[in-house]
């Protein structure tokens, strides 16, 4: 399995925000453990752009994959939430007994760290 040859983090869609989040697990998308790596899939045109600071499309799936990277080495399983209506979770972490959304943003400027309940 290429999560165990340590190639890509697993995350699990969430059928519904409840902890156990396992029994609620259904599909699943991939995350590089590193960004270089998915940026090597694309064509050598596109990766050249990322190489030389324009993310363009891609900026929002580097970031996302940057953060279940980051997760996936603190050894945190990876879950997100996404419904047909459009409405989506990028990360739902439990901490003790308690459920943290991540919500990862891409945009111009600096980068920020925000914390909502």
């Amino acid at each position: 399995m290429l999560e165990e040859a340590g190639l890509v983090n697993v995350a699990r869609n969430l059928t519904s925000i409840v902890l156990p989040f396992n029994a609620y697990a259904n599909e699943f998308k991939l995350y590089f453990f590193d960004s270089g790596l998915f940026i090597s899939m694309l064509d050598d045109e596109a990766a050249k752009d990322i190489l030389n600071g324009n993310l363009g499309i891609y900026k929002g799936a580097i970031f996302e994959n940057a953060v279940a990277d980051c997760l996936g080495k603190k050894q945190l399983p990876l879950y997100y939430y996404s419904k047909n209506s459009g409405l989506e979770l990028d990360f739902l972490v439990r901490y003790k007994n308690d459920i943290i959304p991540l919500e990862v943003k891409a945009k111009d400027g600096n980068a920020k760290s925000q914390k909502q309940y």
